[in-house]
């Protein structure tokens, strides 16, 4: 079967996320088109949506494929949606949206409400002023329901597809552990829940593997990678409010299987055994607020900081690391510009840079180029592993 996964603000990480889950999960799949903010795959067994989209943190929407076409130009939209439409078709009124990630038609879903009525059958056409529908749109109006349904359009001009939504993301659950947690500190520890998940998945470990997040904050990641049912989970911080926001945080959604403890990140060989940990997953400090006014020279002061800083703690990371072990770091960079010097000196602390990619998505270089000149900070290489 093929699905439609409608990606998130950072596509080219949501991708990669995709790829390492079904890897952990052992699904197989086959690329059949990635552009934007879509990616259509080829699984080979039905997939069981709920289970994938529980464990993702940058997927809005998974659409199932009902129909592949060539050249937009020749494919009859209103008549292939009303088709899909009716076999919806019930005593109840219908509820439909269209989202198209290709092209425009401005017209379509009043045309094909009009056709409807002219066929005796009640609907209605939800709308949105954006040329998609958000997932809030199609919660609240009901388009999931048995009785509703969002037609996706993806693809390019050359070859289109044409899908339902199966599901969507929980937005307002993330948005409830993300604002709604009772130890949450706005000048440190703002890593949202979905980008947390996110870091977790691209570690591609079982969920018997021991976790650290040495730099754990109000304890989002800690709690994500809980919530994902991995059940050795570490964290420490240097901060005593910080470790106190996480305990809260934990207690608040009743979860288990975590320690805490006070350790400074550069010194954590003294807190934690040689050759424990599984996978290091973590948001160090990012480095002060930046207002777009600094000089060269102050970036280049904060560049020198941070880097004594990470390359200190990779040095302690590389002690407590099982071999093999990973690290799944976020690194800034300042004003889209400057980047910290940290690559070349991986070697040296007996690491070494992964892909996140697979080699069969090579062929989708061009799309990733294009992309990565309107999304600063996308990293293809972020898997650090001993």
């Amino acid at each position: 079967m093929q699905y439609i996964f409608i990606l998130g603000r950072e596509p080219e990480l949501s991708t990669a996320e995709i790829f390492s889950l079904f890897k952990r999960l052992k699904i197989e799949y086959k690329v059949s088109f990635f552009q934007k903010e879509t990616l259509i795959l080829d699984i080979i067994e039905k997939m069981d949506t709920a289970k994938v989209m529980a464990q993702l943190g940058g997927t809005i929407k998974i659409a199932e494929v009902k129909k592949q076409f060539g050249k937009i130009e020749s494919i009859d939209f209103k008549k292939e949606i009303l088709n899909l439409i009716k076999e919806k078709i019930t005593d109840k009124k219908i509820f439909f949206g269209i989202s198209a990630y290709i092209g425009k038609f401005p017209t379509l879903g009043l045309q094909i409400k009009k056709e409807l009525a002219n066929q005796e059958i009640k609907a209605r056409f939800v709308s949105s002023r954006e040329k998609v529908l958000s997932s809030v749109v199609v919660k609240t109006n009901k388009l999931l329901n048995e009785n509703g349904l969002e037609i996706i359009i993806a693809g390019d001009k050359n070859q289109i597809w044409i899908g339902r939504t199966l599901i969507i993301q929980p937005f307002a659950e993330f948005s409830e552990r993300d604002y709604g947690r009772p130890g949450r500190d706005k000048f440190s520890g703002m890593l949202p829940p979905k980008l947390a998940k996110i870091l977790v998945n691209l570690a591609e470990i079982s969920q018997d593997a021991v976790i650290l997040d040495p730099f754990c904050g109000s304890g989002t990641i800690l709690t994500e990678a809980m919530l994902m049912e991995y059940v050795n989970v570490l964290g420490s911080d240097n901060s005593d409010k910080a470790i106190a926001d996480a305990q809260k945080n934990i207690d608040w959604l009743k979860l288990k299987n975590c320690k805490l403890t006070k350790c400074n990140a550069v010194l954590l060989s003294k807190c934690f055994p040689a050759n424990s940990v599984d996978a290091i997953i973590t948001e160090p400090f990012l480095g002060p607020p930046l207002r777009d006014r600094e000089t060269k020279e102050n970036i280049q002061k904060i560049i020198d900081g941070l880097t004594q800083l990470y390359y200190a703690s990779l040095n302690e990371f590389a002690k407590v690391l099982k071999p093999n072990g990973v690290i799944i770091m976020i690194w800034p960079v300042l004003q889209q510009r400057f980047f910290l010097p940290l690559l070349e000196k991986m070697t040296i602390m007996n690491l070494r840079i992964e892909s996140l990619f697979p080699p069969a998505f090579q062929q989708f270089k061009t799309q990733r180029q294009n992309m990565k000149k309107h999304h600063i900070a996308i990293a293809h290489h972020i898997v650090l592993a001993l």
